[in-house]
C-alpha cells in the first residue's frame, strides 16, 4: 500500500476518527500491486481505490432493492442485518429514483400530493388544552406568533413545515428537524445526512445512515453535510470531521420505519417503485405511439424496372417467386405532406397509409391493474389514485374511502406524536423557562384537529350510527374516537356551548328543552 495512503489512515487513527480497516477493505496480492502502481502514477487515484474498498466493505451484505438488473431482487443473506447493512448506497438510490418520478411523473406526483393533502392539509390544527382558560389563551397567542415563522429562515410557517415534512416521507423516507436555540426549526432533508466511509464517528461510535449510535443503539448525534467540504457521493464522506455534528437531544428524526432494527426511514414508495417504473415506461411508449398516429404517415409503392436505380435514400427490395424468378421490385420514398394535399401518382404507383393501431385493447385493463398494485403499496385505492369514481357505486366507493381513511389516520398519528407534540413541548418549555407563561398542571396538553374527510352520504352515515347506538351495538365514545376526538373533551366543549346558548336564549334542536327559556329548563 502506498506510503501516502498509510499516512491518511494513520492520521485518521491519531484523530480518533477511525480504526484499522477490516480484511474486506484490504487489497489482495494483485490489488496491492495495482495500488503500488497507482500510487506511483497518481496518489489521488490510489486514494480513490482505497476509499472505494472502504465503501464496499461498509456496504457488503444485505439486500438491495434498487439493484439495476431486470428483477431488482438481488440479495445476500447477512444474518438478519440486511436492513442496516446498506443504508447509504441503497437508500440514496431509492431516494433519487423516487424524487425523479416525483419531478417528472404527473401520476406519481399527484399520488404523493393526494396522500399529503388528505393527511396533513390543508390545515392540521391544534391548540393548548390545559384546562386553565387564562393560561390557554396566553399560550395560544404565543403559539400563533411562533407558528407564523416556524422555519429558521422565516420562509415557511408551522403548517408548511408539517406538510412538507410529511410529504418528504413518501419519496425520501425520513427528515431531520433541528430545533434551534431561538425556537425556530431547521428542516434537514434526507440526502444531507452523511456517513463516514469507515462507518465510525466521534469516539469510534458506529454510524449508520448518518446517525451516530451509542452503546445501547440510541441515537446520539447526526452528521449533516458541511457545504464547505466535498463528499464521496451516495451519502458518504471520508471522515466525520468533514460534517456538522448535531446532538440528538436537539433534533427529531421523523422516519417511516417498518422494523425495530431500522435506523433510517424507508421511502413509502419503495415497495411499488419496480412496478411503477415499468408502468411509466409503458405509458411513455404508448404516448409516443399515439403521437405517431396523430401524424398520419403515407407511403408510395411502385414497381421498379430491373435496370432502374433507386432514388437517393431509398432501397430496392426484390421479392422472388418459388422458382427463383423476380416477382416485383419496390422502394419507398419520403415525401413532405401538407393539409389537403393531392398526390399525383405515376403509372404503377400505389398510395398507402401507416396505421400503428395503438394503444391496443389491453391498454386500459393493464394500466388499471398496475395502478391498483401501486395504490396497494401506498395505501390508496384506485379511485383516489386516479380521482375517478365513475366505475363505483355507493357501497364500493364507501369501502374504498374507509380503507384509505384508516391509512390517513395512522399517518396523522405520526404527525401528531413525532412532529407537532415535540415542537409544542419545546416551545412550552421555553415559554415557561423565560416566564412568558406561568407553570400550571397539564401545561403540555394539546387538543388536535387533524384534517377530516366528508362522507359520501352524511345523512346515511349519521342515521346508521344513531341506530347502532340506540340498539346498544355501539357507543357514543366509539363514534367520537373514530373521528379522532376524545369524548370527555367533547363533552366539556359541548357543555360550554350549551351554556352560551342558554345565556343568550338561543333555541337549538340538539337539546331536550327550549334553551331560550331558562325558567322552563329550571322547572324541568
Amino acid at each position: 500500500m502506498p506510503a501516502e495512503l498509510d499516512h491518511v489512515i494513520a492520521r485518521e487513527l491519531a484523530r480518533g476518527r477511525g480504526k484499522q480497516l477490516s480484511d474486506a477493505a484490504r487489497p489482495g496480492p494483485l490489488g496491492g500491486a495495482i495500488d503500488r502502481l497507482a500510487g506511483a502514477i497518481s496518489p489521488a487515484w490510489a486514494q480513490k481505490r482505497l476509499l472505494g474498498r472502504m465503501q464496499t466493505a461498509l456496504l457488503s451484505g444485505g439486500y438491495d432493492i434498487a439493484k439495476g438488473d431486470r428483477t431488482r431482487r438481488g440479495f445476500n443473506r447477512a444474518g438478519g442485518d440486511a436492513d442496516r447493512a446498506q443504508p447509504d448506497g441503497t437508500l440514496w438510490t431509492l431516494r433519487e429514483i423516487c424524487r425523479d418520478h416525483d419531478r417528472n411523473s404527473s401520476l406519481l406526483h399527484g399520488i404523493i400530493d393526494r396522500a399529503a393533502d388528505n393527511t396533513a392539509g390543508p390545515e392540521f390544527g391544534f391548540r393548548p388544552d390545559s384546562g386553565d382558560d387564562a393560561f390557554d389563551a396566553d399560550a395560544e397567542a404565543l403559539l400563533k406568533e411562533a407558528a407564523r415563522a416556524a422555519e429558521h429562515r422565516g420562509l415557511f410557517n408551522l403548517q408548511d413545515v408539517v406538510y412538507l415534512s410529511f410529504r418528504s416521507l413518501l419519496p425520501d423516507g425520513d427528515i431531520l428537524l433541528h430545533h434551534l436555540d431561538d425556537g425556530t426549526i431547521q428542516p434537514i432533508e434526507a440526502h444531507d445526512l452523511l456517513t463516514p466511509a469507515n462507518g465510525k464517528g466521534y469516539g469510534d461510535r458506529r454510524v449508520v445512515g448518518g446517525v451516530e449510535l451509542d452503546e445501547t443503539g440510541r441515537h446520539a448525534a447526526y452528521y449533516v453535510r458541511d457545504p464547505r467540504e466535498k463528499t464521496l457521493g451516495r451519502g458518504l464522506v471520508d471522515s466525520w470531521g468533514k460534517t456538522i455534528r448535531l446532538e440528538a437531544r436537539d433534533c427529531q428524526l421523523v422516519a417511516n420505519r417498518h422494523r425495530f432494527g431500522q435506523t433510517r426511514g424507508v421511502p413509502v414508495l419503495a415497495a411499488c417503485l419496480d412496478i411503477f417504473d415499468r408502468l411509466d415506461g409503458y405509458l411513455d411508449s404508448e404516448t409516443l405511439a399515439a403521437e405517431l398516429c396523430a401524424n398520419l404517415a403515407w407511403f408510395i409503392k411502385r414497381q421498379a424496372a430491373a435496370n432502374e436505380l433507386p432514388m437517393p435514400g431509398s432501397q430496392i427490395v426484390t421479392d422472388y417467386n418459388a422458382d427463383g424468378s423476380s416477382s416485383e421490385s419496390t422502394y419507398d420514398r419520403l415525401l413532405r405532406s401538407e393539409p389537403g394535399q393531392i398526390f399525383d401518382l405515376l403509372p404503377g404507383e400505389d398510395l398507402g397509409a401507416v396505421h400503428p393501431n395503438r394503444p391496443g385493447e389491453t391498454f386500459q385493463p393493464y394500466v388499471v391493474t398496475v395502478l391498483r398494485m401501486v395504490g396497494a403499496g401506498i395505501g390508496l385505492p384506485l379511485e383516489l389514485v386516479l380521482l375517478d369514481f365513475s366505475q363505483t357505486n355507493y357501497s364500493s366507493a364507501r369501502a374504498a374511502l374507509l380503507q384509505s381513511y384508516r391509512v390517513f389516520r395512522r399517518w396523522q398519528r405520526l404527525i401528531r406524536d413525532w412532529i407537532l407534540q415535540p415542537i409544542y413541548n419545546r416551545w412550552m418549555s421555553r415559554w415557561i423557562a423565560s416566564r412568558e407563561l406561568r407553570p400550571v398542571a397539564n401545561a403540555y396538553k394539546v387538543r388536535y384537529f387533524p384534517p377530516r374527510w366528508a362522507w359520501i352520504d352524511p345523512l346515511k352515515e349519521v342515521l346508521a350510527i344513531e341506530r347502532k347506538i340506540a340498539c346498544g351495538a355501539g357507543t357514543l365514545e366509539d363514534w367520537v374516537a373514530e373521528e379522532g376526538l376524545d369524548l370527555s373533551s367533547l363533552m366539556e366543549v359541548r357543555e360550554w356551548e350549551l351554556e352560551q346558548l342558554r345565556k343568550r336564549m338561543i333555541p337549538t334542536t340538539t337539546a331536550p328543552n327550549n334553551l331560550g327559556k331558562p325558567e322552563a329548563n329550571n322547572a324541568a
